[in-house]
C-alpha cells in the first residue's frame, strides 16, 4: 500500500511538472507574439498557460499587461489582483496595478501600489516616477518633487524625470529650477516637444518671452500640429505687445483643437485689448460653454462687457469670477460700479 502512494504521488507529480512546463511554453509564445503585434494569439496563448497553471503569476501578469495596453483597465486589474496573489513580492506587478488604478483616476489607490511596489524593490526609479505623477495629479507638487528626485538620484539618464520634476517645480512657482529640468530633459531627448512647450511656460513666468517663443517655435517644428505650443506661443507674443501675432497663434490653437478654453480665453482677452469687444465676447462666451467654471474667461468678458458699456453684464461676471477665487473680480465691481 505504502509502494502505491509512493507511486501515485510520483504520478501526480510528474503530471503536474508536465503541466507547469506546457504552462510555460504557451506563456513564452504569448510574449512573442506580443512583441511582434499579434495579440489576439498572445491573449490565446496566456488564456492556454493559465488554464494549464491556474497559480501561475507570470501569465497573469503578462496578461494583464496586454489588457492594459488595449485599454481594459478594469479587467486587468483582475489579473494583477491574481498574479500579486500568487506572488505577492512581485514589485512590477504592484507598478503596473498602480498604472491602471491611476489610468482609471485612483490616485490613491495607485499611490500605495507604487509605495508597495517600492518596499519590494528600493531602486526602482520606475515606480518613484509613477508616484511622483499619481501626487502631481493629487496636487501634492511637494511630495511629487521628492519622488523625482529620488528617481533622478537612481537614474540620472532618464529624460521624462526631469521633465515631470519640471512640472513639479513649475506648480511651485520655481520657475528658475523648473527651466533648467526642462533644458536637462531636452538635452537627454532632443525631440521632446512637450519639454520645449513647458520650458516656455517657465520663461513666460520669468519674462524671457523670446526664448519663449523660440522654444515654441522649436516646439512646433518637430510637432506642427500642437495646439499648446501656438497657445504658449501666442502668451509670449501677447507679453510682448504683439497682439496681431497672439491673435494669430490663438487662432491657430483653436483650429487645431476647437475646444480648447483656454486657447479662445487667451484669443477673447487679446481681441478686447486690440479693441475688438464683440468679437472678445464671443470668444469667452465659447470659452465659457466649454468650462463653465472658468474664472480667467468671466474676469476677461466682464472687461469686455464694460468697455462695450454693459455694466449691468460686467458686474454679473466680475462677480462670477470673484466666487470662483479671483477676488480682483469684487475691486473691480467696486472701482467701476458703485
Amino acid at each position: 500500500m505504502k509502494k502505491l502512494i509512493i507511486l501515485l504521488t510520483c504520478i501526480i507529480l510528474f503530471n503536474m511538472s508536465c503541466s507547469n512546463k506546457q504552462a510555460e511554453n504557451y506563456k513564452e509564445s504569448g510574449d512573442e507574439k506580443y512583441f511582434n503585434d499579434d495579440f489576439q494569439g498572445a491573449a490565446e496563448d496566456y488564456n492556454k498557460a493559465i488554464s494549464k497553471n491556474s497559480k501561475y503569476a507570470d501569465a497573469y501578469f503578462a496578461r494583464a499587461n496586454l489588457k492594459y495596453y488595449l485599454g481594459y483597465d478594469k479587467n486587468a486589474i483582475k489579473d494583477l489582483d491574481k498574479a500579486i496573489k500568487y506572488y505577492p513580492n512581485s514589485s512590477k506587478a504592484f507598478r503596473l496595478r498602480g498604472d491602471v488604478k491611476s489610468d482609471l483616476g485612483n490616485n490613491y489607490g495607485a499611490i500605495e501600489d507604487y509605495t508597495k511596489a517600492i518596499r519590494i524593490k528600493p531602486k526602482d526609479e520606475l515606480s518613484y516616477n509613477c508616484r511622483g505623477e499619481a501626487k502631481l495629479s493629487l496636487g501634492d507638487d511637494k511630495g511629487a518633487l521628492k519622488d523625482f528626485n529620488k528617481a533622478i538620484e537612481l537614474n540620472p539618464k532618464e529624460a521624462y524625470s526631469y521633465f515631470c520634476r519640471g512640472t513639479a517645480r513649475l506648480n511651485l512657482f520655481n520657475c528658475k529650477d523648473a527651466a533648467k529640468d526642462f533644458s536637462k530633459s531636452i538635452q537627454l531627448d532632443p525631440y521632446d516637444t512637450v519639454s520645449y512647450i513647458s520650458r516656455a511656460s517657465a520663461k513666460i513666468y520669468l519674462g524671457d518671452n523670446l526664448g519663449a517663443i523660440l522654444d515654441c517655435s522649436k516646439a512646433l517644428e518637430l510637432k506642427p500640429k500642437s495646439g499648446t505650443a501656438y497657445n504658449q506661443r501666442g502668451k509670449a507674443k501677447f507679453y510682448l505687445g504683439d497682439i496681431k501675432g497672439a491673435i494669430e497663434d490663438f487662432s491657430k490653437a483653436i483650429e487645431i483643437n476647437p475646444k480648447s478654453a483656454v486657447a479662445y480665453n487667451n484669443r477673447g482677452k487679446a481681441k478686447y485689448l486690440f479693441g475688438d469687444n464683440q468679437g472678445a465676447i464671443e470668444d469667452l462666451n465659447i470659452a465659457i460653454k466649454f468650462m463653465t467654471n472658468y474664472g480667467r474667461a468671466y474676469l476677461n468678458r466682464g472687461n469686455a462687457y464694460y468697455k462695450s458699456g454693459k455694466r449691468y453684464e460686467a458686474s454679473s461676471d466680475w462677480s462670477k469670477a470673484a466666487e470662483l477665487g479671483l477676488l480682483e473680480g469684487y475691486d473691480l465691481i467696486n472701482k467701476y460700479c458703485k
